[in-house]
């Protein structure tokens, strides 16, 4: 049974918060100050814990500043009573995982709770991992010997599909020698060929995948790849969520640019960038949605810019964006390691990726050396 404790020294707001988390399932600890909850700590193993900043004897600073000096990691979520107690980039200074004002609506603390629960299981896989790196965490050596088995399946269905596909798009081209008018069979012909083709990019991409999970067994070789190919395709990959959301996009690419890469790992950036912009855009209200992709290519430099209609980022989230674990995000979407991976696979690159705040929308750059 997953633990938390909540620590005010308001008995009511104990009580209160106690009550709805046992609701929940959770086993609840509290204390009316930061001595208490420390003198908790030292006994038990909170999964998450949960602090007022006022309090008498030991403060929430000084309760936070004990609490990370101790050996295990705990999840802080914070609530006061007004945001001039401590700003946000202040709070994750300290290490605080989220920040409540009062009043506090408990449905977002208990989402926000529960999300740090499977952060942490995460977390302990990678904190004996130099910098908390996410290529080389336990949890991905883990995966990569449960992905093995994954990955042979797959391909084994991938190369089902890739050689069916062929066959009757031989079939189909053949008999259109004979019929050629059979509008039918014409359309069946091209979604044939669309098939073969696609699935060959999935199996670069899964392909792609396992080179990642094996990170002491890569073979790396960059290509000259046209670039207008690669952005078509991720936005191919993601077209039915774009009809689905009726969102406009615009590229604006000469499709004459090579670009030297690793394409499928290109594709998951921009899969990663272009979906973060759609699950953002779903949340506005407006119905002016749109991304545009614009490419410039100077003498030694390669610049993509990924801009959509949102009202951009909060300055006080904006350096902490490439770190894993951080999210923009609603409490029930993602656990914040997409940019971070992103600018990982922009580094192999050699590139890099930026966020933009002086853009009065929402714009990442990718600026690549050629």
């Amino acid at each position: 049974m997953p633990s938390v404790l909540i620590v005010d020294d308001e008995p009511l707001v104990c009580e209160f918060l106690s009550y709805r988390y046992k609701k929940e399932g959770f086993e609840t600890l509290t204390a009316a100050n930061g001595k208490e909850a420390l003198n908790i700590c030292q006994n038990s193993t909170p999964d998450v814990v949960i602090t007022d900043m006022k309090m008498p004897i030991l403060d929430g600073i000084e309760f936070i500043n004990d609490l990370k000096n101790m050996d295990n990691y705990y999840p802080i979520i914070v609530f006061m009573s007004g945001y001039s107690e401590m700003s946000l980039e202040e709070a994750y200074a300290m290490g605080v995982d989220a920040l409540f004002n009062k009043p506090f609506n408990v449905g977002d603390i208990l989402g926000a709770t529960k999300k740090f629960l499977k952060n942490k299981e995460l977390y302990s896989d990678i904190n004996s991992i130099k910098d908390n790196e996410i290529f080389h965490s336990e949890q991905m050596a883990m995966l990569s010997e449960l992905s093995a088995g994954i990955i042979h399946n797959i391909n084994n269905h991938i190369a089902f599909i890739s050689t069916s596909s062929f066959i009757l798009k031989k079939y189909l081209e053949e008999d259109l020698t004979t019929n050629p008018n059979n509008e039918l069979k014409i359309k069946a012909l091209n979604i044939s060929d669309k098939i073969y083709k696609y699935s060959g990019i999935i199996s670069k991409i899964i392909k792609s995948i396992k080179t990642l999970a094996y990170p002491n067994n890569r073979n790396l070789k960059k290509e000259n790849a046209n670039l207008f190919f690669i952005l078509e395709n991720s936005m191919y990959l993601l077209e039915d969520y774009i009809k689905l959301n009726n969102i406009k996009c615009f590229i604006t690419c000469d499709k004459d640019i090579e670009i030297p890469c690793f394409p499928e790992y290109l594709i998951q950036v921009f899969i990663n960038i272009i979906k973060n912009s759609f699950e953002a855009l779903d949340e506005k209200e407006s119905e002016d949605k749109w991304i545009k992709i614009d490419v410039i290519k100077e003498e030694n430099n390669i610049q993509i810019s990924f801009t959509d209609s949102g009202n951009g980022i909060k300055k006080e989230i904006i350096p902490f964006l490439m770190k894993p674990f951080q999210t923009t995000k609603n409490r029930d979407k993602g656990i914040g390691v997409g940019l971070s991976i992103c600018k990982k696979l922009m580094e192999l690159h050699e590139g890099t990726i930026e966020y933009d705040d002086n853009s009065e929308n929402t714009r990442f750059v990718l600026n690549f050396k050629i």
